[in-house]
């Protein structure tokens, strides 16, 4: 390889191949999801890239690995880490022991929210309002753990008032001291003359 690439061919004349069948394996066994796609492959046979090419400048990256040296940054922490490091940093992650109680405990924020009068008839008048608990869980079969995340979501649409109204009755729910993650979308609408019948789905 590396007389190859510092001879005369100078790394021209090419012929690049894209095989889309059902006998190519490398398309799963990479990941590939799109093109143009590229993998390096250390002296030791090991990954050491893998992504978009945009991403490196591969003639360097070429010469390091030559070199028997790591490569470092975008595209080099193999894919099942990336993955584990990306759940990680969104948050939200609890212990699985602690699922059932962290459900139980939205269950019982949620049913005094139901419970007060307003709620019913304000859920009513707006054109939109869910609130929904969503568990999320990452398994990784080859360390054989997994890894559990809840997180809420609530969707309002209506008009401002409406919208301040059912923040403030939410309030015991969306709170930082809560166990779950909240991602709240308020849109108001002006104007508003039709009413929708909505509800608020537990899950």
């Amino acid at each position: 390889m590396k007389e190859y690439i510092e001879g005369p061919a100078q790394l021209t004349g090419f012929e690049h191949y894209m095989v889309k069948n059902a006998e190519c394996k490398a398309t799963d066994y990479f990941g590939v999801k799109k093109v143009p796609y590229c993998v390096l492959v250390d002296n030791r046979g090991k990954i050491a890239f893998i992504g978009h090419p945009s991403w490196r400048r591969l003639d360097e990256d070429i010469a390091t690995l030559l070199e028997g040296k790591k490569l470092s940054g975008r595209g080099t922490i193999p894919l099942a880490e990336q993955r584990k490091n990306e759940w990680q940093a969104s948050g939200g992650s609890i212990n699985p022991a602690e699922v059932n109680i962290v459900i139980k405990q939205f269950m019982t924020k949620c049913n005094a929210v139901i419970a007060e009068p307003e709620v019913k008839g304000l859920t009513a008048a707006m054109r939109e309002c869910k609130v929904q608990l969503i568990h999320k869980v990452s398994m990784n079969l080859l360390e054989k753990e997994h890894q559990h995340k809840v997180k809420l979501d609530v969707v309002m649409q209506g008009t401002q008032e409406q919208l301040d109204l059912m923040k403030w009755h939410l309030t015991t729910l969306t709170t930082e001291d809560n166990r779950w993650q909240t991602r709240m979308k308020a849109t108001p609408v002006q104007g508003m003359t039709e009413i929708m019948q909505t509800s608020i789905p537990l899950h």
